[in-house]
């Protein structure tokens, strides 16, 4: 085979990419130039842009050279259909040197690709984002080489963000959308609860100041190609000066109670704007030549690609970082004003948002979020719930499709989107608003007592600060669970002592002379901070998680009982160690707090000299040394949501076999009654030392069943305390003992969910 040249300068000039996106009228054209383009770069005999329809699980032939030209428009192939199918699900890159060997080979009539001894497909894609797939193709065998792999990769990643940034997925070519087309009401999973009525507003961030979009008028192309070639190293400096005023007056509006989430949040953002590895490489290439948004572009693909291309979920949210900075340079730089000072009146659409575009939107008072696809992440859901946002996961690509202004009311509690209501529907929902909105009740008590006088305690769960003064305005008598893990999510590397000092003080602060229950490090499973690589794993849920990590990793451990004993000091502190299994593991965590408190004293710092200190109940194995533990334990809590997981097999977040995740399953009420009673026969009859914090200590049908089955403690979040203070104060503790009885005698969850229907004590406003 003769020596080939491969001119390969298409990866360093962007002016050529930015020549054939001004002069492209649509998707189409684009397309077929870059396909000569890369074709003669690389010396293919065909090259050949599929892009990725989401709608229907499936690529479009969009843009060719070698291929038949009528197959543009018009060949689809389906996700994992053939080599280039394969390629679009797998989102890996697949080199055929004798094509026809090769076992996703797909033989497509018409397409001549029997022809082509040698296929090349790799992805184009933003992070776990799939926009499409480029293929190349010779009529000689074992043409492409590894090297041909890396630099089709590159290009790949090169006009992903082109092709994503110009809009170009709303070019496709769809029929004029109508609300008639549109199937009402759309179903979702609500993440943050709420009712919401108002327009609607699809958010897309791209269209507001990328040069050569097809979103723009010819003027607005013409000035923005104007603006680029002005722009000078004066302007780098003002853009990132803007954007550094822009976080501070943010983190401003937050005020005190949301201070956590923006030093948190924030703290990346500024870090990396002074990054010289970040801002002082764009500095480098603009003054080698470079345009300033071209440069920006470049180191954030660069970021964004080596984040993408880990196998870790949660390293992959910190894209958000570096995209959420890209966004925000380019709109000051060219001094587009993208922030409605309003959103008073609309419900946000979108695919995907950033955390600080979720508490620009509540700084901006929007009634909503509702999130198509996979938009979901851990830092937005906690967030939203935490900052009283309602907000839906949508799977349903109509949603996208609702015209901007149309009025929409979106039920985040129930998971119902109703487009463009009537009259009727719209009062009703304005009637189950205005009771959920109600204010806090005056004659709401601190104590909670059933009507024949049993103590119910109820705390409150708090993700972040705000959820702290929430819950004590609606009369918590505590906290009785902080999830210390929110810290650590939205980091980009493990917070110092000084740092989560600094968080809980604030939280132990806002608590007053009431019970504080910190959570320890509660990471693995579906809660995996981005920097702890190690962590990724086959099965997680199963794995590396929760004490086990934090007993492996001793210095984090220690760092972090560390904060909470000195935020704790003079304080009623309690630790929870989360993800107990064994007596071992809670007696080394034990020990690990005693030695903590004799390194702080030997330091001469101030510490809670007496923490309490409990185990969570989340696994079968720790039932079954209920009674063990409790001789060990000042406190037990149970968390529901993992219980009820491993107990009958069922990971909630799978499409599949979510529905089977429910506490009124048989085995889950016999299990709570068995670890009750095992608890009461070391302890008694105890108040508030078996308690429940998982999502079931809210459900107001399961309220009875615990009271009944001598469980007196509960912690919900802030949302869910007045109802739950206001039913406890209708049942009497012996009511709670019979419907308990009853639940248990029954062998089926259609049994269990019939008898709640007649004889549930507490009736809830809902």
């Amino acid at each position: 085979m003769m020596v080939r040249h491969k001119n390969i300068k298409l990866l360093h000039r962007t002016t050529e990419l930015t020549r054939l996106l001004k002069k492209s009228a649509d998707l189409g054209v684009f397309l077929n130039d870059l396909a000569h383009l890369i074709a003669d770069h690389m010396e293919a005999d065909s090259c050949s842009f599929f892009i990725y329809d989401r709608d229907h699980d499936e690529l479009l032939l969009q843009g060719t050279v070698g291929l038949p030209e009528s197959c543009v428009g018009t060949l689809r192939l389906k996700s994992g259909e053939g080599i280039t199918g394969t390629v679009i699900k797998t989102l890996h890159p697949i080199k055929a040197d004798h094509a026809q060997q090769h076992p996703k080979f797909k033989e497509i009539p018409g397409v001549t690709e029997g022809d082509f001894k040698s296929i090349l497909a790799v992805p184009i894609r933003r992070g776990s984002l799939r926009i499409g797939v480029i293929t190349l193709h010779k009529r000689e065998p074992s043409y492409f080489s590894v090297k041909d792999v890396t630099i089709l990769m590159a290009i790949a990643s090169q006009i992903a963000s082109s092709v994503l940034s110009a809009g170009f997925f709303l070019s496709l070519k769809r029929a004029p959308v109508s609300l008639e087309d549109i199937k009402s009401p759309i179903k979702g999973v609500g993440a943050s609860p709420g009712i919401v009525q108002g327009l609607s507003m699809v958010y897309n961030r791209q269209q507001f100041f990328y040069p050569g979009s097809t979103s723009e008028s010819k003027q607005q192309q013409q000035e923005a190609v104007e603006d680029q070639q002005f722009h000078s190293i004066k302007d780098f400096d003002e853009a990132i000066e803007k954007t550094l005023e822009q976080l501070k007056q943010i983190e401003d509006h937050l005020g005190e109670s949301l201070s956590d989430i923006a030093g948190l949040i924030f703290t990346a953002h500024y870090l990396m704007l002074k990054d010289p590895n970040y801002t002082g490489v764009m500095r480098n290439m603009i003054e080698e030549g470079m345009s300033v948004s071209a440069a920006i572009r470049s180191v954030t693909d660069e970021y964004a690609n080596l984040i993408a291309a880990t196998d870790n979920p949660r390293i992959q949210e910190k894209e958000q970082d570096v995209r959420d900075l890209e966004h925000r340079l380019l709109t000051n730089l060219y001094h587009r004003d993208t922030e409605h000072s309003d959103y008073s009146d609309y419900v946000i659409i979108a695919s995907a948002i950033y955390p600080s575009e979720l508490i620009r939107f509540w700084v901006q008072k929007a009634k909503g979020i509702i999130l198509y696809g996979q938009g979901l992440t851990a830092h937005i859901s906690i967030l939203s719930r935490s900052l009283n946002i309602p907000l839906m996961l949508v799977k349903n690509r109509d949603v996208m499709r609702i015209p901007n202004g149309t009025r929409i009311i979106a039920d985040t509690t129930g998971g119902t989107i109703h487009i463009d209501p009537d009259a009727a529907l719209i009062s009703l929902y304005e009637q189950i608003a205005k009771k959920k909105q109600a204010p806090v009740p005056k004659d709401l008590p601190e104590h909670s007592y059933t009507t024949d006088g049993r103590n119910v305690q109820v705390y409150v769960n708090v993700n972040i600060l705000h959820d702290a003064q929430a819950g004590f305005d609606r009369k918590a008598e505590g906290i009785g669970l902080y999830r210390s893990e929110f810290p650590f999510l939205i980091q980009n590397d493990f917070p110092s002592e000084e740092q989560q000092l600094q968080v809980y003080e604030k939280v132990c602060e806002t608590a007053g002379d009431r019970v504080i229950t910190l959570r320890t490090l509660d990471i693995g499973g579906d809660k995996l901070p981005g920097y702890v690589e190690a962590l990724s794993e086959e099965n997680p849920f199963l794995g590396f998680r929760g004490i086990r990590y934090s007993l492996e990793a001793t210095d984090i451990f220690f760092e972090q009982i560390r904060a909470m004993l000195r935020a704790g000091a003079g304080k009623r502190l309690r630790l929870l160690f989360p993800m107990v299994s064994s007596l071992e593991e809670f007696l080394r965590a034990k020990q690990a707090v005693f030695s903590c408190m004799q390194q702080l004293e030997e330091e001469g710092l101030e510490y809670c000299e007496a923490p309490k200190l409990g185990a969570m109940i989340e696994v079968p194995a720790a039932v079954e040394i209920a009674a063990d533990l409790a001789e060990e334990a000042d406190f037990l809590s149970i968390g529901t949501n993992d219980l009820i997981m491993y107990l009958i097999a069922v990971d909630r977040g799978n499409d599949r076999v979510g529905d089977m995740h429910t506490a009124y399953h048989p085995a889950v009420l016999r299990t709570l009654k068995r670890l009750t009673d095992a608890v009461l026969s070391v302890r008694g009859d105890p108040d508030g030392y078996l308690s429940v914090c998982g999502d079931a200590a809210g459900d107001h049908q399961l309220l009875p069943f615990f009271i009944g089955i001598g469980i007196y403690n509960f912690s919900v979040e802030p949302s869910r305390l007045v109802e739950m203070k206001q039913l406890i104060a209708t049942i009497s503790y012996e009511d709670c003992v019979n419907y308990a009885n009853g639940l248990l005698q029954a062998r089926t969850t259609s049994e269990i969910e019939n008898l709640i229907a007649e004889s549930c004590p507490c009736r809830s406003s809902e």
